[in-house]
C-alpha cells in the first residue's frame, strides 16, 4: 500500500469520545449540505482493479447514512462500488470533530470486498493499493440448499444472517469489548443472471447504525452444487470476533488508530471545513 502526501491519522477511532455537539444536533440545512459534500468526495473517489478491462463503478446512493455520538460522528455515509452488479469495495466517509483539537474533520474508512486486486484514489493525492483478496469465502456451516424461488432465497439470507453474531475489543489495554447488533435490513442485496437473489452485505453496528463489520452471503458453486458461502470484512480498528451459532469463524486483530498498512483496507482523517451554525 502507498499512502502518500498527507499522513495518516485517527480516521475511525474505535475508544469512545466526546462528542462536541451532542447537546445540539444538526440541523436539517447542515445535514443537506454535508450529504452532498460526501457524494462530491466519493464520486471524486477513484477505484479501479490493478488489471484487467472491466471496472468498479460507483453506486449513486449511499447504503446507509448515519451518526454515532459516542465516537463524535456528526453525520455519516457508506458507499459501495459494484462490478457486475457484485460490490467490490465500501468507503465510509464521516464528519466527526478531532478528540485532540476539537476542530472539524473528515474520516474514512476503504474496504475492498474484491478479490481481485484494487486501487483508490482521493483527490488530496492519497493512493491505496490492496495486497490481497479483500474478501475470502467460506462455505456456510450446515448450509441449506440454495434455494430456486427468490423469495425463498431473500429468507434464507436473512435467516444465515441471523445465526451469526460478532464482538468489537475497543480497548486492548482492558480489554474492554461490546456486542455487536445486526441491522435489521441488508446494506445491499444482488442478483444473480437468472435475476434471482444471489447475495447481500449485512452490517453489524456496536453504536447506532454504524457498521463496523460487514458481512457478505452469497450463492456459490462448490462441488457442482449451489451452496450459500460467507465472508467478513472489517469496518473499524477494533478487534473482531464472529461466531456462526456457537462456532468462531473469522477474527480480526486491534489495529492501534493511526496506523494504515493493511492489506485488504485503510482509514485515515483530513480536516474539513464546518457547515454554517456547525
Amino acid at each position: 500500500m502507498m499512502l502518500s502526501r498527507l499522513g495518516v491519522a485517527v480516521g475511525l477511532m474505535v475508544l469512545p469520545c466526546v462528542w462536541a455537539l451532542a447537546d445540539d444536533p444538526v440541523s436539517e440545512k447542515q445535514r443537506a449540505v454535508l450529504l452532498e459534500q460526501m457524494r462530491t468526495i466519493a464520486k471524486g473517489t477513484q477505484v479501479e482493479f490493478t488489471s484487467g478491462k472491466d471496472q468498479p463503478e460507483l453506486r449513486d446512493k449511499p447504503l446507509i447514512r448515519y451518526d454515532d455520538q459516542p465516537r463524535g460522528f456528526v453525520d455519516a455515509t457508506m458507499w459501495t462500488w459494484t462490478s457486475n452488479g457484485r460490490p467490490v469495495a465500501l468507503q465510509k466517509i464521516e464528519a466527526t470533530i478531532s478528540i485532540d483539537t476539537g476542530k472539524p474533520k473528515w474520516g474514512f474508512c476503504f474496504t475492498s470486498l474484491a478479490e481481485p486486486t484494487i486501487r483508490a484514489e482521493w483527490k488530496h493525492g492519497l493512493k491505496y493499493q490492496s495486497r490481497e483478496a479483500g474478501t475470502t469465502f467460506q462455505p456456510m456451516p450446515r448450509s441449506p440448499a440454495v434455494a430456486d424461488k427468490a423469495a425463498s432465497r431473500k429468507r434464507q439470507l436473512r435467516d444465515i444472517a441471523r445465526d451469526f453474531s460478532a464482538r468489537i475489543l475497543l480497548n486492548p489495554r482492558n480489554n474492554s469489548t461490546q456486542e455487536l447488533r445486526l441491522l435489521t435490513t441488508p446494506l445491499y442485496e444482488y442478483d444473480d443472471d437468472a435475476k434471482l437473489p444471489a447475495g447481500a452485505v449485512f452490517g453489524f453496528a456496536c453504536n447506532g447504525t454504524n457498521p463496523d463489520l460487514v458481512i457478505v452471503v452469497e450463492a456459490r458453486e462448490a462441488n457442482e452444487k449451489m451452496l450459500w458461502h460467507f465472508a467478513p470484512a472489517r469496518m473499524t480498528t477494533g478487534g473482531l470476533n464472529v461466531k456462526y451459532g456457537d462456532e468462531t469463524v473469522w477474527k480480526a486483530e486491534f489495529s492501534e488508530p493511526g496506523v494504515a498498512n493493511y492489506p485488504t483496507w485503510t482509514s485515515f482523517s483530513m480536516p474539513r471545513s464546518t457547515v454554517d451554525s456547525e
